[in-house]
């Protein structure tokens, strides 16, 4: 009895454990390669454009020759926010960011590989030559409805609190050597919406457009990845209502 207990609470916690936390969507419409692999050389600009434009500042992928920072190798990492969240970069090798600008476009989208029902969903995104600052998002559904206008957290990639990922370094394009910028700089930030408790959590995500409220041509936006907790599928559900049934007469019966 207290074997097939310990079954159920454990297939019950596997259930749960796969809910918890954001974790990397798959999504198009990235425009920009701001992301210098680490098999480049110089001169970098041949391998991706700047994120800070009037500086000529982008980033880079650790184990860049000599690095001794930059964003993680393979892409992935988990948000120092939550300590959950699972972001994952674009592949390095190509267009890695939604880059929004006054100068260029303040409005873009990413569309989603799969559309799916999501209660929660997490933005990776900052600025540059920006301050504390937020944009503007809208999200459409698989039913041709839109959510509420939202906002995201684009501040400045350098002197904001709370960031996701930090002290990357970055890189000047027409420099041979990348910049360490120590423990705290540059700076990503997380934004999470719960989708849930805005009524949100039962529609199909199909796309996200994106607003960059700077007026300023010298500001850039740019969102990096998304994550998100899928609904459960019908599946899932039943599993954990299974799981408590069988674990309720199992107690019943000691």
């Amino acid at each position: 009895m207290k074997l097939s207990c310990l079954l159920v609470s454990g297939l019950m916690f596997q259930v749960v454990a796969l809910q918890a936390g954001d974790s990397p969507i798959a999504a198009s419409g990235w425009n920009r390669d701001d992301i210098v692999e680490n098999s480049a050389s110089p001169p970098y600009s041949s391998a991706a454009l700047p994120f800070d434009v009037p500086n000529n500042y982008g980033f880079y992928q650790a184990g860049l020759s000599g690095g001794t920072r930059g964003l993680p190798a393979g892409g992935s990492f988990t948000s120092l926010v939550d300590g959950t969240t699972v972001f994952q970069f674009q592949p390095y090798t190509a267009n890695n960011v939604l880059q929004l600008s006054a100068s260029t476009s303040s409005f873009g989208t990413l569309t989603l590989t799969t559309p799916r029902a999501y209660s929660s969903l997490s933005i990776l995104a900052a600025a540059a030559n920006s301050g504390a600052s937020q944009g503007n998002l809208v999200i459409h559904f698989a039913d041709s409805s839109v959510s509420p206008t939202l906002q995201f957290n684009n501040s400045d990639w350098f002197f904001q609190p709370n960031p996701a990922i930090m002290g990357f370094g970055r890189l000047d394009l027409g420099s041979t050597t990348p910049e360490d910028d120590g423990n705290s700089f540059p700076e990503l930030y997380q934004t999470t919406l719960n989708l849930a408790s805005l009524g949100l959590a039962g529609k199909s995500i199909v796309s996200i457009d994106f607003t960059d409220l700077s007026s300023d041509p010298r500001e850039a936006t740019g969102i990096f990845a998304l994550s998100g907790t899928p609904v459960p599928e019908p599946g899932v559900v039943a599993l954990f209502a299974g799981a408590v049934s069988i674990l309720g007469v199992l107690r019943r019966k000691k």
